[in-house]
């Protein structure tokens, strides 16, 4: 059975086609550059009024984004899907503890305010940063 690659996978092998014709950056820091130029236009959507037309152009800039951080990662030789999956668990293990020391704390995360939810992560990255 054969699986087709995920988006950001076809997207990361066809820029590494378009760089070897000569279209790409020249660092890896260029790249970056450039993914945080898209996420300022993601930005400049959602401070538009939420339309069907503002959606859609949310929607290609979003898109725009990944593209930008999937020529990040080739020029950074990481393999897209490797470096979600490897961000996917890291989330996860912090998101279970943080659910563990909120109840500890007794902290509902429906009713908790923004800031109390925020300290508490903060919190939980700061330990999961001096253990790994």
């Amino acid at each position: 059975m054969h699986v087709s690659p995920s988006p950001l996978m076809r997207a990361y092998f066809f820029f590494q086609g378009v760089a070897e014709e000569g279209f790409d950056w020249d660092s890896p820091l260029a790249a970056a550059r450039k993914a945080k130029e898209e996420l300022e236009e993601v930005l400049k959507e959602l401070r538009k009024p939420s339309t069907p037309l503002q959606q859609k152009a949310l929607k290609e800039e979003i898109g725009d984004l990944f593209l930008a951080c999937s020529c990040l990662a080739r020029h950074c030789q990481v393999e897209p899907d490797d470096a979600i999956d490897l961000g996917l668990k890291k989330f996860m293990d912090r998101y279970i503890r943080f659910k563990s020391y909120a109840k500890e704390k007794g902290i509902s995360l429906q009713k908790a305010s923004a800031t109390e939810l925020s300290t508490l992560w903060q919190q939980v990255k700061k330990e999961s940063s001096t253990v790994s």
